[in-house]
């Protein structure tokens, strides 16, 4: 459905029209099932953050993740005191990222904190001794830095240990590694 959607807004834009007129309307079995499908992915990803927040906390020893609490988003966000800038851990059905993002209202603010960070792109993944996604985001507000753990699943109980050690180390990694070039900005 959502796919259909997106053709369909794709459609609206095509030919110039407002996408708020496509409206839906749904038979009440299929809004009640759509409701219970939301329900069961909002408890599994409380379940989820349960399960790893104290293994990310631990690691960062009341700093970022301190008073973060379990939510049903499929996202996460510790701070570290450079306003509007914030690590992320993400549990989706496909894969698991940790991001480093920038989201103040300023969208010139935000261009300028990642590429204060982006100077020093080759030493900062050396230290990682891996390749991070770097998103400046010139058609969106926001830019975020980021690294991916593919073919796991939120879904997926037996996979929870290995998302919530990745989301832990890498948001240590960055913690370490990048956050300091963001010192003073």
């Amino acid at each position: 459905t959502s796919m259909k959607i997106s053709v369909l807004r794709r459609l609206f834009k095509l030919y110039g029209e407002d996408a708020a007129d496509l409206v839906f309307y749904l038979k009440e079995e299929d809004a009640d099932a759509v409701r219970a499908d939301e329900a069961a992915r909002h408890t599994l990803r409380r379940k989820y953050w349960r399960h790893a927040l104290p293994v990310i906390q631990e690691v960062h020893e009341g700093g970022a993740f301190s008073n973060v609490n379990p939510t049903k988003d499929n996202w996460i966000a510790g701070f570290f005191g450079v306003y509007g800038a914030s690590l992320v851990c993400v549990a989706n059905y496909d894969e698991a990222r940790v991001e480093l993002q920038f989201y103040n209202s300023d969208s010139v603010r935000n261009k300028e904190l990642f590429d204060k960070v982006f100077l020093h792109k080759a030493e900062i993944e050396n230290a990682l001794g891996a390749k991070l996604e770097w998103d400046r985001g010139d058609e969106k507000k926001s830019s975020k830095i980021f690294v991916s753990l593919k073919n796991i699943s939120v879904s997926s109980e037996s996979d929870w240990p290995n998302m919530a050690r990745f989301h832990a180390e890498w948001t240590r990694k960055f913690h370490d590694v990048i956050v300091p070039y963001l010192k003073n900005a």
